[in-house]
């Protein structure tokens, strides 16, 4: 007797159906252990592939026992999944939708507003979202709906590089029109001394073209840079243009990832995380030294009394 498969519809995606036959009592490694620790024996088994990749949705299987039939059981593949659930949950339910509604609603305007509120230090995370725009591009059937066309890789590209130009310099006007008075006041109690100021000052007046330019091809540190940018007060003129020429370089890059791999364009973002974490701790010891570092290392200074 073959039991039936209830798949749950992914809303905003495609879904492609798979039947795969399974002898009664076989195992499939890739599900999940129910029923007090045991596998569920399967005859039939259908599994839906999203838009993005990944392998969605719910079974009703019988247990290897004599009693009743169970309830719905959750398709967990790939096996390992579990330990990424936070992540993927994030993706899967607030960036993907809002990605699908903004794409399907303005097309390329939507790339650049995306982009732009990435670029204004709001964690959306353009490892996504250019990504996605690609597999747009890769997809014959996407219709852009302010063309009525198909999805043109240049096109996007451009607008996102217009976003993300945009969305850095309303970061730089927080820093240059608020920050720097912010910092002045309040400063000393952050450890921040009013010459290190200046010192910003004359680093970004030095080396900001190239600190403008290759902070776009960073995780994270792309999307906060412009701040300390409008704090020291960086030239207006070479901002812009440096940090357009990094964004433009990072959005060929991305899209055409997302371009080459398809429906597996999420897979992208994954790649990245070891990344983001490595930047994090940096971050994270940078700042505990510095601490550190500006009270007097404690330590020394109770030796030297």
């Amino acid at each position: 007797m073959l039991i039936e498969d209830r798949v749950r519809p992914v809303p905003g995606h495609g879904l492609d159906i798979l039947d795969r036959e399974i002898g009664a009592g076989q195992d499939d490694r890739g599900l999940r252990r129910t029923v007090a620790g045991r596998r569920p024996a399967i005859t039939r088994l259908e599994v839906g592939f999203s838009h993005a990749g990944r392998i969605v949705g719910l079974c009703s299987a019988r247990p290897r026992s004599r009693g009743p039939a169970s309830g719905p059981h959750t398709v967990a593949i790939p096996p390992g999944s579990r330990t990424r659930r936070p992540v993927l949950a994030f993706i899967d339910q607030i960036v993907i939708p809002f990605l699908n509604t903004l794409y399907g609603a303005v097309g390329y305007l939507g790339v650049m507003v995306a982009m732009a509120i990435e670029s204004a230090m709001v964690p959306l995370p353009s490892e996504l979202i250019l990504p996605y725009a690609g597999f747009l591009v890769s997809d014959a059937s996407a219709i852009e709906p302010l063309t009525g066309g198909r999805w043109e890789f240049w096109i996007v590209v451009v607008f996102a590089t217009i976003g993300n130009t945009l969305g850095s310099l309303v970061a730089y006007a927080i820093g240059a029109w608020g920050g720097r008075p912010f910092l002045e006041r309040w400063g000393k109690y952050l450890l921040i001394r009013p010459h290190e100021i200046e010192l910003a000052d004359h680093f970004f007046q030095k080396y900001g073209p190239a600190t403008a330019f290759f902070s776009r091809l960073l995780p994270i540190v792309r999307t906060f840079i412009s701040f300390p940018a409008g704090v020291a007060r960086m030239h207006l003129g070479k901002f812009i243009f440096y940090s357009t020429a990094g964004a433009f370089l990072w959005s060929i890059l991305l899209v055409f990832a997302g371009q080459q791999l398809g429906a597996r364009w999420v897979d992208i973002r994954h790649a990245l995380q070891p990344f983001d974490l490595a930047i994090a701790v940096i971050v994270v010891v940078g700042v505990v030294l510095f601490v550190w570092w500006r009270l007097g290392m404690p330590g020394r200074r109770k030796r030297a009394s």
